[in-house]
C-alpha cells in the first residue's frame, strides 16, 4: 500500500515466498513475504506491462514498452534483452532456459531469448501478436493464436514454426474465415483448444497435429456469432470451459464429440473462469452474478447476485474461492455452504485481480487504484472471538433427572457477528450427571447446546463449556435429594426401607432438608410424599 504510481502487472514467485509488482512509471517493487521487506527496481522508465519470475526464484523478468529486461534478484543487477516499438508480454519456459517475449512492432514478432547468456534464440517475425502465448506443459512449444484463423505452434528449442494448425474455416452457417481470440493446452499437452470469434472451439492432437473436432456453439439473437472469450480445461483435462459474453459452456473433451454438455446462461459479460482443483466445481463471473456449477451433473449449485464479478478463483484445497468486484471488495467464499465467509475492505478503486499462493495461506489482490493488498488467509476468516452464556445457568432439579432448560452459549467472530460452524465442548467437571451430547457445532445464530441430567448424589454439579482457544464458560446446577430413593418414579414402599436403614445417618442422598443429617424433619417430608408420584 502506498506506491505513487498505478499498478500494471503483479505475479508471485512458484515457491510463494515472493510477489513482484510493476507500476505504470517503470518502478518494480519486489516484496519477500517471509521477511516482510521489499526492494525497488528502477530503469525501465515507460509502464511495466508484464512480469514473470524463473522457476527458481532467482531471476526476474520485466516488459516495458520498448524493452525487456532480466534481473538478477541476488545481486540487483539488470541485462538488457534488447528493444523493439512495444513490448507486449513474457513469460519463461518450466525448465527456466528460455524467456519468450512478444510485440506489438509490425505485424507482431516473437523474441526467444537464452536465459543464460542473454543472447537472443530465434525471432518470430510477422506474428501476428495475439493477447495469448501459452507454453505446452512440457516447455518445448509455444502456441499462438493468430488473424485468419490459424495456431502457430513454435519451437522454443530451435526458434521455428513447428506447425501451423489451420486456417479454422467455418462450419455450419458460418461464413468467414475467423480469427483465434483463445488458445489453451490441456494438462498433459496432448490437446490444444483455439477459440474464435464466430463462437467455435477447434480441438488439435498434438502428436499428429490433426484436428479432433470442432465445437459449435451459439449465436445472438441477430445472428451474429459469439467471441469465445477465454477457455479453460479442468485439471484432468477431460472437460473445457469456454466462456463468450453471455454464457459458459461445458464441452466433453474425453467423448470426443461435440456435444454440448451443459450452457450456464448469464446476462452478459462473461469476464472470468475457474475450475476447483479436483474439476468438480466451475466458478463463473459476470457482470451481473457470481455462479457455481457442477461439472458432472451440468447444473447449478449456486447462483449469486453480486455486480461485475471481475475475477475469481479457487484455493488450492479447494475449500475456498476468492471474488474481486466493481464494488471495492474482495468476497472469501465457503465452496461447501456457498456463503460468504469474510468480506475484505480497504481498496479504494474496483478489484480486477485476486490470487491464492501455492500454498493457499496468502491470497493477493490488486485494484485499478495502484494498492495490491495481502491478507492472511487464516486471520481474515471468521475466527471464534468470544463465548458467552445463552441460557440455562444456576438451575435446580431433582438427583438423576434432567433440567428443564439446557446450557446455552452464543459464539461470536472477531466482527462480533455470530459465528456458525463453530465446534463447542461441554464436559462435567463436578457433580457427576450426562449431558445430551458432548460436542455440538453452532447454528446460524452462533448458538450451541446441551442438556445435563443431573447426578445421583444431591449438591452443586458445574459443565465447562469450551470453545478453542477461548477461556471455557462455566454452569452451575444443583442437585437436591428425592423421596423417590429408588428412582422408580413413585414414593411407595420400598423407598420407606430404604430410609429406615439410612435414619440417624447423614447421607445426603436421605437428607431431605440438607440439615446434615436424617432425622424426623426428614420423616415428614418423606412421609407428606408417600404414596405420591416422584417430585
Amino acid at each position: 500500500e502506498g506506491e505513487a504510481q498505478q499498478i500494471s502487472s503483479v505475479t508471485y514467485s512458484s515457491d510463494a515466498a515472493i510477489l513482484a509488482s510493476g507500476a505504470t512509471q517503470g518502478r518494480i517493487t519486489v516484496w519477500n513475504l517471509d521477511r516482510a521487506r521489499y526492494d525497488i527496481y528502477t530503469g525501465q522508465g515507460d509502464m511495466i506491462s508484464s512480469l514473470a519470475f524463473s522457476q527458481d526464484g532467482t531471476l526476474l523478468a520485466s516488459v516495458a514498452q520498448e524493452s525487456v529486461f532480466l534481473w538478477d534478484l541476488a545481486t540487483g543487477e539488470a541485462t538488457s534483452l534488447g528493444e523493439h516499438m512495444t513490448f507486449a508480454g513474457v513469460a519463461f519456459s518450466p525448465d527456466g532456459s528460455t524467456l519468450a517475449s512478444t510485440t506489438y512492432q509490425g505485424d507482431g514478432a516473437i523474441d526467444l531469448w537464452e536465459v543464460s547468456t542473454g543472447r537472443r534464440a530465434a525471432t518470430f517475425e510477422e506474428a501476428d501478436w495475439s493477447p495469448e502465448m501459452p507454453f505446452s506443459p512440457d516447455g518445448r512449444t509455444l502456441a499462438q493464436g493468430v488473424y485468419g484463423g490459424v495456431v502457430k505452434l513454435l519451437d522454443a528449442a530451435t526458434g521455428s514454426v513447428a506447425a501451423t494448425l489451420g486456417p479454422m474455416r467455418t462450419v455450419a452457417s458460418r461464413h468467414f474465415v475467423p480469427d483465434i481470440t483463445s488458445v489453451a493446452f490441456a494438462p498433459d499437452g496432448r490437446t490444444l483448444a483455439a477459440g474464435t470469434n464466430e463462437d467455435v472451439i477447434y480441438l488439435w492432437d498434438m502428436e499428429s497435429r490433426t484436428r479432433i473436432d470442432a465445437f459449435l456453439g451459439a449465436t445472438a439473437d441477430d445472428d451474429s456469432p459469439i467471441h469465445v472469450t477465454s477457455l479453460l480445461f479442468s485439471p484432468d483435462g477431460g472437460t473445457l470451459a469456454a466462456a463468450s459474453e453471455q454464457e459458459v459452456r461445458l464441452w466433453d473433451v474425453a467423448a470426443g464429440t461435440s456435444t454440448v454438455t451443459t450452457a450456464f446462461g448469464h446476462e452478459f459479460g462473461v469476464g472470468s473462469l475457474s475450475f476447483s482443483p479436483d474439476g468438480r466445481t466451475l466458478a463463473s463471473g459476470s457482470a451481473s452474478r457470481l455462479n457455481l456449477w457442477d461439472v458432472a451433473e451440468g447444473a447449478t449449485i449456486r447462483v449469486q447476485a453480486l455486480d461485475w464479478v471481475n475475477d475469481v478463483g479457487f484455493s488450492p484445497d479447494g475449500t475456498l474461492f476468492a471474488t474481486g468486484s466493481e464494488d471495492r471488495q474482495v468476497r472469501l467464499w465457503d465452496v461447501a455452504a456457498g456463503n460468504v465467509l469474510a468480506t475484505l475492505e480497504g481498496h479504494a478503486q474496483p478489484v480486477y485481480r485476486v490470487l491464492f499462493s501455492p500454498d493457499g495461506q496468502t491470497l493477493a489482490s490488486a485494484s485499478y487504484g495502484g494498492t495490491i493488498l495481502l491478507w492472511d488467509v487464516d486471520l481474515v476468516l471468521p475466527r471464534p472471538q468470544a463465548v458467552a452464556m445463552a441460557g440455562g445457568q444456576a438451575q435446580e432439579g431433582p438427583i438423576a433427572s434432567p433440567l428443564d432448560e439446557p446450557f446455552a452459549v452464543e459464539v461470536r467472530d472477531q466482527h462480533g457477528n455470530p459465528l456458525e460452524g463453530a465446534e463447542v465442548t461441554f464436559a462435567v467437571t463436578a457433580g457427576g450427571g450426562t449431558l445430551s451430547t458432548e460436542t455440538a457445532a453452532t447454528d446460524a445464530e452462533g448458538r450451541a447446546a446441551a442438556t445435563l441430567t443431573l447426578g445421583r448424589e444431591p449438591g452443586m454439579s458445574t459443565v465447562e463449556v469450551t470453545v478453542s482457544g477461548l477461556e471455557p464458560v462455566v454452569f452451575t446446577a444443583t442437585a437436591r435429594a428425592t423421596p423417590d430413593f429408588d428412582l422408580d418414579s413413585s414414593v411407595g414402599p420400598d423407598d420407606y426401607l430404604l430410609f429406615v436403614d439410612a435414619f440417624g445417618g447423614s447421607d445426603p442422598v436421605f437428607d431431605l432438608d440438607g440439615s446434615g443429617t436424617v432425622d424426623l424433619t426428614d420423616f415428614f417430608l418423606f412421609a407428606e410424599s408417600y404414596g405420591q408420584p416422584a417430585p
